[in-house]
C-alpha cells in the first residue's frame, strides 16, 4: 500500500486485509508507504499465508513486509 505523491492526498486509515495465500513473494519487500502529513494507519493484517508455509504470518518479517514509511499502527495476526 502506498499513497501517491499528488497534491491533496489525505491520510488512509482503517485498512483490513485478511485470508490471503501469497503464491509468489516476489523479489522485493512488500510495502506500506504513506506520505509526510498523510500516513497510512490502522492497518490490520490477518491470516496472511506465505509460500512454503501452512499457517498465517505472525511478524512483519515473515510476511516480507519491511518497506515501511510514514505509517501508524499496523498489526498482524495468524
Amino acid at each position: 500500500m502506498m499513497t501517491g505523491n499528488t497534491a491533496g492526498v489525505g491520510p488512509v486509515t482503517g485498512v483490513t486485509i485478511s485470508n490471503v495465500r501469497v503464491r509468489n513473494a516476489g523479489t522485493t519487500a512488500a510495502r506500506v508507504n504513506g506520505q509526510p502529513g498523510a500516513p497510512i494507519s490502522g492497518v490490520a493484517l490477518s491470516h496472511i499465508v506465505m509460500p512454503g508455509t501452512t499457517t498465517g504470518a505472525t511478524t512483519l518479517g515473515q510476511a516480507n513486509l519491511t518497506n515501511l514509511s510514514d505509517y501508524g499502527s499496523l498489526t498482524i495476526t495468524p
